[in-house]
């Protein structure tokens, strides 16, 4: 009974237990199906979710290739765009004009010799053969042609270094004589980040280019008042910073000079000279220093270039179809007495320029406003007649020729050009130009030298030439009709040289009106560069 009693507990114990056992497992074989089923909702959920993925990546590839093909062809314009403006730029205007390296006549490995032989037709108001240099060759009125210009360059370009020479031979019908000199000759290193640095006779960086605002063979006033194709004797560093092009330069003073017939200006662009050899005093000169400087009368201004600093800054920018340089540039400098008898102190020499280039298709804008300052107003001592002494004008010269120019003005200049390229065989490009410009001075007569009245107002001197560039292979020409008045380098009415661009005005009972009046100046250079 006890057995049996205790194989019915068993019996008992093992029933509920299997009772229970099949109750859990039912409900958890139940929960098993539902995860089951829970996952393989997300695994096609993950199917689906997997397939929107892979289409969204592949229209996020199509659209990244769509993109880099947008930024291919966006770059590949753009330097399209960019070369098609540089090869514009080089086909127009002042890029076409006489500022020309040797174009390697002879290299020698990385040295390229060439030059250039130009010569002149000219003729136009010049009936003054006194200051029409009579003395040495025929006048300019009736027409002449004359060898002008011989020139030998050199240019070295090798890894970062590179230099440039070059000596020139004028032949100066309407000056006193022929002239030669060295014009340029620097040694120079180009850096990685695409600054270059120049030391020896190099160009001086004012106004936009080298000669400024013009295009015509004659350039703008500014070059007579030596602030265009000028080139001094010192060091030039070019760099960019940020989008601005930067010109910053050191001079120890002007170019040496050059031989000619002339006192001091036997030199290849206009610097301040003393025209005189040293007198004991400032009294007239008529020995043939007198004849030959131009009729340029004793001591009255002995100055010359000394130290200057010159910084220029350019911006390019395009609005429109135009492409546009703008700029400014500043110069200071010293000019240094040569009175050998301590009579002044130093001088100073200021100017300043804005300026603008402006380039759209053919056509080619510049333009300019130049203020400048000679300040000489130093003299130590009382000067009084005959001395001929005035601050207010001072001699410069250049290609041996000495004149007058007032020492205090203000410039405006303007040139405006037009490239064609016609279906000519013989003829590569015209570059029809119109220029002008005006000195605008601040200067007034004193009673010494002239002989106007005390306080007799400077008046403006101004200058036009139309005419064209025409490119013929190496051959370049120019065809150019100039008028000016208080110019020197057009017409001597009444001795031009003598007065230049400093007086310019009327004389009352005397019968001299000093170049007050238009005159004209035809010129045709035949330039052949090799």
């Amino acid at each position: 009974m006890y057995y049996l009693r205790l194989n019915l507990n068993k019996l008992f114990f093992c029933s509920l237990f299997f009772i229970f056992s099949c109750f859990s497992w039912g409900e958890i074989g139940s929960e098993v199906e539902a995860l089951k089923k829970a996952l393989n909702e997300l695994r096609e959920e993950n199917l689906e979710l997997k397939k929107l993925l892979n289409v969204s990546d592949s229209k996020i590839e199509n659209q990244e290739k769509l993109l880099a093909e947008k930024e291919t062809k966006i770059t590949a314009f753009k330097d399209t765009a960019r070369k098609e403006r540089e090869e514009q730029r080089r086909l127009s205007g002042s890029s076409l004009g006489r500022d020309r390296g040797p174009t390697g006549a002879i290299k020698i490995g990385s040295l390229k010799l060439g030059g250039a032989i130009r010569a002149n037709y000219i003729s136009g108001d010049y009936s003054n053969n006194a200051a029409d240099g009579a003395i040495d060759g025929p006048s300019r009125n009736k027409g002449t042609m004359n060898l002008g210009t011989v020139i030998f360059n050199g240019k070295y370009e090798s890894n970062d270094s590179i230099a440039y020479a070059e000596y020139r031979f004028y032949d100066n019908v309407g000056s006193f004589g022929g002239t030669h000199f060295l014009h340029t000759a620097w040694l120079g290193k180009r850096f990685n980040d695409g600054s270059v640095i120049k030391a020896g006779i190099v160009e001086v960086p004012f106004g936009i280019e080298r000669f400024g605002a013009a295009y015509g063979y004659l350039n703008h006033l500014d070059t007579i008042v030596g602030l265009a194709d000028d080139r001094d004797l010192g060091i030039s560093y070019n760099f960019a910073l940020s989008d601005w092009d930067v010109d910053i330069a050191y001079f120890v003073g002007s170019e040496p000079e050059g031989r000619g017939e002339s006192e001091n200006s036997a030199r290849g662009s206009y610097d301040i000279v003393s025209p005189y050899s040293p007198l004991a005093d400032l009294q007239f000169d008529f020995s043939s220093n007198y004849l030959k400087n131009n009729y340029l009368l004793g001591n009255f201004s002995p100055w010359k270039e000394d130290e200057q600093f010159n910084i220029r800054l350019k911006k390019e920018f395009y609005f429109g179809n135009f492409d546009n340089i703008i700029g400014a540039s500043y110069q200071y400098g010293t000019l240094e007495s040569t009175d050998d008898l301590g009579r002044f102190d130093e001088g100073t020499s200021r100017a300043s320029s804005i300026f603008i280039k402006s380039t759209s298709g053919s056509w080619q804008l510049k333009a300019a406003l130049t203020q400048y300052d000679y300040d000489i107003d130093t003299s130590n001592v009382g000067f009084s007649f005959p001395y001929y002494y005035n601050p207010d004008q001072i001699v410069i010269g250049g290609f041996d020729t000495p004149f007058f120019i007032a020492s205090k003005g203000t410039i405006p200049s303007i040139g405006i050009s037009y490239t064609l390229f016609p279906k000519i065989d013989f003829i590569d490009f015209l570059v029809p130009y119109l220029d002008y410009s005006r000195i605008i001075k601040d200067g007034e007569t004193n009673g010494n030298y002239y002989i106007a009245p005390i306080g007799t107002e400077f008046n403006d001197s101004e200058q036009v030439s139309i005419g064209s560039m025409i490119g013929i292979g190496s051959l370049l020409i120019y065809v150019d009709l100039s008028f000016g008045k208080g110019s020197p380098l057009i017409g001597n009415y009444n001795s031009q040289y003598f007065t230049g661009a400093s007086f310019n005005g009327e004389q009352p009972g005397s019968g001299l009106n000093f170049d007050d009046k238009w005159q004209h100046r035809f010129t045709i250079n035949f330039g052949y560069y090799y």
